[in-house]
């Protein structure tokens, strides 16, 4: 059952900007920064973490990974000075946001960073 209102396109955009509680704890690293088990497939964000889960154990895991809840990324995207959501951006537009980020045509800031010691 989604936690989220807004469906997870696998764009990667959460991965590229912070850790998930799996890695952190399996690896004692922040919260904060690109997650190094994210690569991509296409445009499809993938988590090579998540490959090594046998296929018999995945429905247990997809709660601890946190698969199937949504998107919960909390960012804000500006364009021509609108504020929008990027959670509720359609998967099209999430995924090439992520292709200009990947590609360094956009850059991207986390205000939270500037004040969390994570």
């Amino acid at each position: 059952m989604k936690k989220y209102p807004y469906s997870c396109s696998r764009c990667g955009m959460y991965c590229l900007m912070e850790r998930c509680p799996v890695i952190m704890n399996l690896f004692n690293i922040k919260k904060k920064g690109k997650c190094s088990k994210l690569y991509f497939i296409g445009d499809k964000a993938n988590c090579s973490l998540w490959d090594m889960v046998d296929e018999d154990k995945r429905e247990e895991m997809k709660e601890v990974f946190g698969i199937g809840d949504g998107c919960c990324i909390k960012a804000r995207v500006y364009k021509n000075g609108i504020e929008y959501n990027f959670a509720a951006l359609s998967s099209e537009m999430k995924i090439r946001a992520v292709q200009q980020v990947r590609e360094n045509k956009i850059g991207v800031i986390n205000h939270e960073s500037f004040n969390e010691e994570e």
